[in-house]
């Protein structure tokens, strides 16, 4: 049953116009988290991550998921999740974040599944400011600790994209500590030397040059030549 009381904001934002977010520990809900938005955190749980048992399973058939970038896949996440993207994104699904599961489904939404349906323009990170005020709040109340690695590796994602040193700095230490734990698991994706070397170019730029074109930024001279020379752009270069 949902219920109408006035409630704490666990994922701790005060939302300023569309995008707009400020991490910090205002704003309440009117709502709790009811059985259908349950069913609709495991759909897409289940989704991202597959049937998962153990503590330290990872479902390696989901890598093609993850990182292929293809347009089917796009449109089969518009297709199935499009809706919840919106909600999300709108604030309609902030309650979610009162429980591990949900904070990991909100994040997956509005840091992963955003970048499939706006793949190659800005709004692949209309979702980041949200996305990594949800994340940093799982992590200060502990609920990161509830997750399997593997789901906690996503959980982490936003701290990798951001564009802020010190974000990025925090991002290589809570992958190199999370490698740690997972030491021998097979299977398990190379997520820290991804956050190194993401944390490279946002300590070395102050922000990602790829997006530069999409956001419609100035670029500097040293920027277009690390692009020139093969800069990555993370699946996300302009269309």
């Amino acid at each position: 049953m949902s219920s109408t009381t006035a409630r704490e904001n666990p994922a701790g934002c005060e939302r300023r116009g569309a995008q707009g977010f400020r991490c910090a520990p205002i704003g309440v809900y009117t709502q709790s988290v009811t059985d259908t938005d349950r069913e609709q955190i495991n759909t897409i749980l289940v989704y991202w991550f597959g049937q998962l048992d153990g503590p330290t399973d990872v479902d390696t058939s989901k890598n093609a998921l993850w990182w292929a970038g293809d347009p089917t896949t796009d449109a089969d996440i518009r297709e199935r999740f499009g809706d919840a993207v919106a909600r999300a994104l709108d604030g309609a699904l902030d309650h979610w974040a009162e429980s591990a599961r949900g904070a990991l489904a909100l994040v997956i939404l509005l840091d992963q599944f955003t970048r499939c349906l706006g793949r190659g323009s800005a709004e692949a990170y209309v979702g980041d400011a949200a996305a990594l005020c949800i994340c940093r709040g799982a992590i200060e109340r502990g609920q990161d600790r509830e997750l399997r690695p593997i789901e906690r590796s996503f959980l982490y994602m936003p701290l990798m994209h951001a564009e802020d040193p010190e974000v990025a700095r925090q991002s290589v230490e809570a992958f190199a500590e999370l490698s740690k734990e997972v030491a021998g698991v097979e299977g398990y994706p190379d997520f820290s030397s991804h956050a190194r070397g993401h944390a490279d170019i946002v300590l070395r730029f102050g922000r990602y040059p790829h997006r530069n074109e999409l956001y419609g930024r100035t670029p500097t001279a040293e920027e277009e030549a690390f692009l020139a020379d093969g800069g990555p752009t993370f699946g996300q270069r302009k269309r």
